[in-house]
């Protein structure tokens, strides 16, 4: 699960428990399932900063529709770029 807004914070269920330092862990709802968890306080300043920096000229109500529309033109892996 992703949630976002003015931050970003991340579940991944997993059929184990994660033994990784980073994220929090925790048992999940349901017997045999863990969760490892992480959030960012600042992301939706980034993405924010994101708009600005690449499409200055778009309109700030609808530059993130206009940007996902022009993406979903782009083939998986956007040639290599990821």
């Amino acid at each position: 699960m992703l949630m976002y807004g003015s931050t970003v914070f991340v579940i991944e269920i997993t059929s184990g428990r994660v033994t990784d330092p980073r994220p929090w862990t925790a048992p999940w709802l349901f017997p045999g399932q863990h969760a490892a968890m992480a959030g960012l306080a600042i992301s939706g300043t980034l993405t924010q900063r994101f708009r600005e920096v690449v499409a200055p000229g778009l309109h700030r109500d609808t530059a993130f529709e206009s940007l996902a529309r022009e993406a979903e033109t782009l083939p998986p892996g956007a040639r290599g770029l990821l």
